[in-house]
């Protein structure tokens, strides 16, 4: 009977049986890859022309896109998109809506871009 069974009536679905056990974080490496963007690195900025960028982009209160030096794990540099809402020593606030603020060491920052240049995805 399971003879019979296994031969005639039962059809082996292959990996689809598999994919429900996909981890979280190997979907969201799959989903990254299949949604890739190829992100710019741009030249490294002066310490003087980064801090002059920020002060104008925090009197204008424009959104700005701030490269990093740090790469993510997959090797693009990364980027916070905000406005920038104050200075404290070496470090800048940077206002990334909902209520979220990040604080970054001006020395960190690779270079600083306008918004419609955005390197974000």
């Amino acid at each position: 009977m399971a003879t019979h069974f296994f031969k005639y009536d039962y059809h082996d679905r292959g990996m689809l049986k598999w994919q429900g056990f996909f981890l979280s974080d190997h979907q969201a490496a799959l989903h990254r890859r299949n949604n890739h963007h190829q992100i710019p690195i741009y030249p490294q900025e002066s310490l003087t022309t980064i801090s002059t960028k920020l002060f104008d982009y925090w009197q204008s209160k424009q959104t700005v896109v701030l490269q990093m030096d740090t790469l993510d794990l997959d090797q693009h540099p990364l980027s916070y998109s905000g406005i920038i809402c104050g200075f404290t020593g070496s470090q800048i606030w940077l206002d990334q809506g909902r209520k979220m603020l990040t604080q970054l060491e001006i020395t960190d920052i690779r270079a600083v871009v306008e918004k419609s240049f955005d390197l974000d995805h």
